[in-house]
């Protein structure tokens, strides 16, 4: 199940398992070994990947359903960047971060005033303010 589910991440998100051992760390034996299921990730790179993906463990695992969509176009546009800024300096990529997150905020906001939001997505930005 897990093998499945690796497999169907890396190909969703247009990662490739190199890639994905350059990014977190983890040697690409390992992955390689996770992709051909001759092995299983143990507890630590379990939360490691499941970070990663943005998906429960539960979904990495096989023990639930699917419920993260893989991204569309214009979000794997968005994990490019974000992964992109990784090689910007700290104080860079701070105001980076902080621009982007003023206007997401204009834009939920203004989302919110004009009901252009589903509520779904109040729901859980109302959860994230909270947080």
């Amino acid at each position: 199940m897990f093998k499945d589910n690796f497999v169907r991440l890396l190909q969703e998100r247009g990662i490739s398992a190199l890639k994905l051992a350059q990014d977190t760390g983890i040697p690409k034996s390992i992955v390689y070994e996770w992709r051909s299921g001759k092995r299983m990730p143990g507890a630590e790179n379990l939360a490691k990947l499941s970070r990663y993906f943005g998906v429960s463990l539960d979904e990495l695992i096989g023990e639930g359903e699917n419920v993260t969509p893989p991204p569309d176009e214009k979000e794997r546009d968005l994990i490019m960047l974000l992964r992109a800024a990784r090689e910007v300096s700290g104080e860079e990529r701070d105001e980076i971060i902080e621009k982007f997150r003023r206007s997401m905020d204009k834009y939920l906001n203004e989302a919110i005033k004009t009901g252009a939001l589903p509520n779904e997505r109040r729901r859980g930005r109302k959860k994230r303010e909270t947080d």
